[in-house]
């Protein structure tokens, strides 16, 4: 392709920041917020590593302003966020005004800032009002009615300031919360695994009813899109060997497939049905299969690392192995090869279905004496992002990009041992945001970009600088 023609590759593409309520807001109590199962599991003694929770967070609820205008300052051109259920919605299923007037002047910053806001219904917090015996989360078939009720009411009032919407973050991640042994997220009650299916059958339905409201009653009115994400390691046979090539394509089918599968055709993977055998949650009616197919506008890509399969003798069994270089988080190595691989792999089975890049970025560790000159995460987008540019350029459907995470956050049962964000925050002093090294890149960058030369960044490798951050200080 010729260089005039790549300078155009970008257009009309989605560049934003994400965050989400229960890691950044705070305000745990305030204004009739009701407690979420995070508020909970954070108080068992052990769960998070480093003790804390997220009642203080970012303290994003009364800094939001001051939020934006940095987010606004860096050139991004959305704002991924998610609405906090417990916030919105009391325990006998009313609207608490408060928390939606929290929501409504957010938007109206955004607005302001000339920021485009993507929306995430759930992620993570259910009220604790809906985790009982009575009504067990997710577990419950009741928990659809719930949700769509909490969607709705999030449509009535901002559709018309939402560009679009993700009605669940990560689905496999909160599903380890129903299944037994699994202890790293909440509400870690325990269910045998085969039981614990049930939670993928009310999400997905839950889904699909909240995507058949949204498109009757206010897609036409107000626009905007909806759509699903998850999280995806790609799983590369690095060997070439036919055993590793027909493993990694499982992994791929029983780990992203099963979930993406339902909300493209209507039905999980003949794999994933084969590995979990004869089990009533994974059997949808014709009706349910109908409301599920085709129920994303897009389908929102959460990418942070893969992993390598190779055969292991001549058995046919394989071996599965990190790839890439160690980051501050025990989980994620950086392997741009692998969001090559996936984008491929997902535009190949899923035809002219938009993508949508929802989360992708890098750990450093709270005592990293370089914290503000954050070389590892800056090497990590370019070279991501590189890749971005030539599944673009290759004419893959590719349609947006957020980068994760705007501010060093409450990461989950990582605390406030693992940051993110590309602007530090102080969490031992009065959480003062400065930017980081990785902040005055992407800024460089989205002005690269709005002249079509982001080639001479993507191309241009930062090196180490100790002790001279430039515009970090």
């Amino acid at each position: 392709m010729a260089e005039e023609d790549t300078n155009f590759a970008f257009k009309d593409f989605v560049w934003g920041v994400a965050t989400s309520a229960y890691q950044v807001e705070g305000a745990w109590n305030v204004g009739g917020k009701a407690p979420s199962i995070w508020d909970d599991f954070c108080r068992v003694p052990g769960t998070i590593i480093d003790g804390s929770n997220g009642e203080v967070a970012c303290d994003f609820y009364h800094r939001y302003e001051e939020d934006i205008e940095i987010a606004r300052s860096a050139g991004f051109s959305h704002f991924r966020l998610s609405i906090s259920w417990p916030r919105v919605i009391s325990s006998d299923g009313q609207p608490v005004e408060e928390g939606l007037s929290f929501y409504g002047r957010l938007f109206s910053a955004l607005h302001k800032a000339g920021l485009k806001a993507c929306v995430t219904l759930y992620h993570w917090d259910l009220p604790s009002f809906l985790q009982t015996e009575e009504i067990p989360g997710w577990m419950s078939p009741a928990i659809t009615k719930h949700f769509t009720a909490f969607a709705k009411l999030c449509f009535e009032r901002f559709s018309g300031s939402v560009d679009s919407w993700i009605t669940f973050n990560e689905p496999a991640v909160f599903l380890d919360g129903y299944v037994a042994g699994k202890k790293h997220t909440a509400p870690a009650v325990p269910y045998p695994d085969d039981e614990a299916l049930l939670v993928q059958r009310h999400v997905l339905l839950a889904h699909a009813e909240t995507v058949a409201l949204f498109r009757s009653d206010f897609q036409t009115q107000n626009g905007g899109k909806i759509g699903l994400t998850l999280n995806m390691r790609f799983f590369e046979p690095v060997d070439g060997s036919e055993a590793a090539t027909a493993e990694a394509q499982r992994l791929m089918e029983t780990r992203v497939g099963c979930w993406a599968d339902p909300v493209v055709t209507g039905d999980f993977p003949a794999s994933y049905k084969a590995a979990k055998g004869d089990i009533a949650a994974l059997k949808f009616s014709e009706e349910e299969q109908a409301r599920l197919r085709g129920s994303i506008d897009f389908l929102g890509i959460n990418y942070y690392t893969a992993s390598g399969v190779k055969a292991d003798g001549t058995d046919g069994h394989t071996q599965i192995f990190p790839l890439g270089p160690e980051s501050g988080a025990g989980w994620l190595r950086s392997y741009p090869h692998g969001l090559s691989g996936l984008l491929r792999w997902l535009a190949a089975r899923y035809e002219k279905l938009d993508l949508v890049i929802t989360e992708n970025g890098y750990c450093t560790a709270a005592d990293d004496p370089e914290a503000l000159d954050d070389v590892e995460r800056v090497e990590y987008f370019r070279q991501h992002l590189a890749v971005v540019k030539a599944a673009v350029v290759a004419g893959l459907p590719l349609r947006g990009y957020y980068a994760w995470t705007f501010l060093d956050n409450f990461e989950w049962v990582g605390g406030y041992k693992e940051r993110f964000g590309i602007v530090h925050v102080d969490f031992d002093k009065d959480l003062k945001r400065t930017p980081k090294r990785s902040y005055y890149w992407w800024q460089q960058f989205m002005e690269s970009v709005r002249d079509g030369k982001e080639d001479a960044v993507l191309a241009a490798k930062v090196e180490q600088r100790k002790g001279d951050c430039g515009p970090c200080r």
